[in-house]
């Protein structure tokens, strides 16, 4: 029997793509660097800061991509939710799980100060009972470590947990990690990609997530 939800945190419980792309950009004109579009942004996430520092700066040398990440980060939390809000239905559907008895996490690749900053924002206070983002001793999701970690503090095996999320890195997670998945196509990425990493399970809406979990 299920007992824990897992959620991706961009693009699966919150549309945040413009105050990402917008901080990047504003970081990328402090260097001189072209901004990019906010619709390019969907395929730089996902993998967290660092990748998606190289990808904006593409061609630099290591000072310029250490000064673009300091930039950014300073951009990024003092702009994370001028935009940044729940998806439609979001906050119903944690509730209604939460009074099933479900305990609630958060496992993303953004940093771990700009995840807390940013559920701390959005979120009714004590909605998760842990939020795991990138830090130094996990590496980046697909791989399980952070994960595993998450359960343990939840005493809870994988085969009770669900794992929820937007992209290929999630899929990819998943079948990583043997802990049953569920892609929402309202993120970033789409249903093709889910499709393409081999997710089983796709749900359209956040009503048909919580139909999916409590069936």
């Amino acid at each position: 029997m299920k007992k824990i939800c897992v959620f991706d945190l961009d693009g699966t419980l919150v549309n945040s793509i413009e105050d990402i792309a917008g901080a990047v950009n504003r970081a990328l004109k402090q260097i001189g660097r072209a901004p990019y579009p906010v619709s390019d942004y969907r395929h730089m996430v996902g993998n967290g800061m660092e990748l998606l520092m190289q990808r904006a700066l593409k061609e630099g040398t290591r000072q310029e991509l250490l000064l673009l990440t300091e930039l950014y980060q300073k951009e990024y939390l003092s702009h994370c939710c001028e935009n940044t809000k729940p998806y439609s239905g979001i906050l119903k559907l944690l509730n209604q799980l939460k009074q099933h008895g479900f305990l609630l996490a958060v496992l993303s690749n953004k940093p771990q100060v700009q995840s807390e900053a940013v559920v701390s924002s959005l979120f009714p206070a004590h909605t998760f009972f842990r939020i795991i983002g990138q830090r130094a001793e996990f590496p980046r999701k697909p791989a399980p470590d952070s994960l595993f970690a998450l359960l343990a503090s939840a005493q809870a095996s994988k085969e009770e947990a669900w794992y929820i999320g937007d992209s290929d890195v999630d899929i990819q997670l998943g079948y990583n990690a043997g802990v049953d998945t569920i892609g929402v196509s309202w993120g970033f990425r789409g249903k093709d990609e889910l499709k393409n990493a081999g997710a089983k399970q796709i749900v359209d809406t956040p009503l048909e997530l919580q139909k999916q979990i409590l069936e």
